[in-house]
Order: C-alpha cells, then sequence, then structure tokens
C-alpha cells in the first residue's frame, strides 16, 4: 500500500495558511490549517502561559463513500464512529506533542483533516496523519519531527502507532483487541519504522525534520 502525499498551494482554500492531500489504499484526505486567531486568556489555560496551540478536527465529507474489499456495501462496513475516533485521538495526541506550541505565542490554529472516502482497513489512520502532518509543513508551523502513522495487525487485534519519523521514537499508541505483552513490544517497534520509513519517503528530501521545505519562499 502506497502513501502519496500532494502538498496543494494552487488549490488553497480562503482563509487558510497550509494545505495537503493524501492516498493510501483506499484513503483520501484533504488537510487544511486555518488563518491563525488569538488563543484565549491565559487565565483560561494555566500553565500555558503565553504559549499558541494548534487544534485538530477529523470530519468526514458528506459525499465520503467507503467501499469494501470485501464487496460488502457501505452500510455493512464498519461504524463510522469506529474508524474516525481512534484516528482523531491519536493523530490529537501526536499534534499535541510534535508541534512547538512555545514558537506560537497567543496564537491559535485549526488544523482541520476532511476524509474523502476510505475503505474497511487500516489505511485510514495513516492517511490521517500524513495530511495532517504535510499540511502543518505547508504551513510552516515549527515541528519537533515530522511525523506519520502505521497499523500492525497481531491476529484479531491490531496496534496503530504514530512514530516521530527521524527519531523514531512513538509519539501516540493504541491496540484494539487482545494483545499479549510480549508480542507489544516487537508490533510497536515494528509500526513505528513503517510510519518513518512511509513518511519520509511520502514528503521527499526537501522537507527537513523541523517540517521546513527546503527550497520553498
Amino acid at each position: 500500500m502506497a502513501l502519496i502525499v500532494n502538498f496543494s498551494p494552487a488549490s488553497r482554500l480562503a482563509g487558510t495558511i497550509g494545505t495537503a492531500t493524501a492516498q493510501a489504499g483506499g484513503c483520501r484526505c484533504i488537510a487544511f490549517v486555518r488563518a491563525p486567531s488569538q488563543t484565549s486568556s491565559t487565565f483560561d489555560r494555566p500553565g500555558r502561559g503565553t504559549a499558541g496551540e494548534v487544534t485538530f478536527t477529523l470530519v468526514r465529507a458528506p459525499f465520503a463513500a467507503r467501499s469494501s474489499h470485501t464487496g460488502a456495501p457501505p452500510e455493512a462496513t464498519r461504524n463510522e464512529k469506529d474508524v474516525a475516533e481512534p484516528a482523531a485521538e491519536l493523530v490529537q495526541s501526536a499534534v499535541e506533542r510534535i508541534v512547538m506550541q512555545d514558537r506560537l505565542p497567543q496564537a491559535r490554529f485549526d488544523l482541520v483533516v476532511q476524509i474523502l472516502s476510505s475503505v474497511d482497513d487500516d489505511s485510514d489512520i495513516e492517511c490521517v496523519a500524513a495530511a495532517a502532518c504535510a499540511a502543518l509543513v505547508d504551513a510552516a508551523i515549527e515541528l519537533h519531527d515530522v511525523f506519520g502513522a502505521a497499523a500492525v495487525p497481531l491476529g484479531a487485534a491490531v496496534v496503530r502507532v504514530i512514530a516521530a519519523a527521524h527519531s523514531g521514537s512513538v509519539v501516540a499508541a493504541v491496540s484494539q483487541g487482545a494483545v499479549a505483552p510480549a508480542a507489544l513490544g516487537s508490533a510497536v517497534a515494528a509500526a513505528c519504522q513503517k510510519a518513518s520509513q512511509t513518511i519520509l519517503s511520502a514528503l521527499g528530501h526537501n522537507v527537513r525534520r523541523d517540517g521546513f521545505r527546503l527550497g520553498v519562499q
């Protein structure tokens, strides 16, 4: 399953500062970062001081169709909640950890990923994470590292991981189903390696670790 990422400045939506699209398997996403607004009062955000923030929202387009490799009709595949919630929670956790929010003084950026189509497999998390990362890169928001996601099946269970691509470290992870402790470590390591290699290949060599795009004015 190949991951394809495209930066989309030519088709940038009004009021946005960064856009990107991603495709993995049968999942297609578009992501955008809205122009910054002011964060809420520091009194409402104890411990945050003047640091900025990046919010994350995952939505499914009204026209989005979920197909199935088995040929089952859309209504017979997994419920939308089963796919969207794990992806949303994982990517939100990754964004909170990996964005250099202290470099965004009193600024709030809203990152939105919209699923345009998906299939009954785990390409969704890989596609959503890639689109989110690419949109942040396109918006020139500084990152501790670029990030990608991968899912590793373990029998009836699955382990989903978001990894910092250059360091290979785990940013966020979740397992669905019963996983033996002895197998969990190797599964997470395999997912980290897969996620890192896939996103670095998709972004290309002109993207630095901090998300700065070389050769882009």
